[in-house]
């Protein structure tokens, strides 16, 4: 990536990136789509046995009931 102030080329390398949303809103949004798509990741690859307890949690509280199914 070029630095802009001096044109020269620059090397980014993150290893514990931090991100703060302007607002709470944006916090929210931000923090969902991480949890849909970590929750997609597993049960597209088939195991969602991986998935830390509390995500485990809320993909059973998504789950269609058997009454809806």
């Amino acid at each position: 990536m070029p630095d802009e102030r001096s044109g020269s080329a620059v090397s980014l390398v993150c290893f514990d990136a931090a991100w703060c949303a302007t607002d709470l809103g944006e916090y929210r949004d931000c923090r969902y789509t991480w949890i849909e798509n970590r929750l997609w990741h597993a049960v597209d690859g088939g195991n969602p046995s991986q998935l830390e307890p509390q995500l485990r949690s809320y993909l059973r509280h998504c789950a269609p009931s058997e009454a809806s199914a």
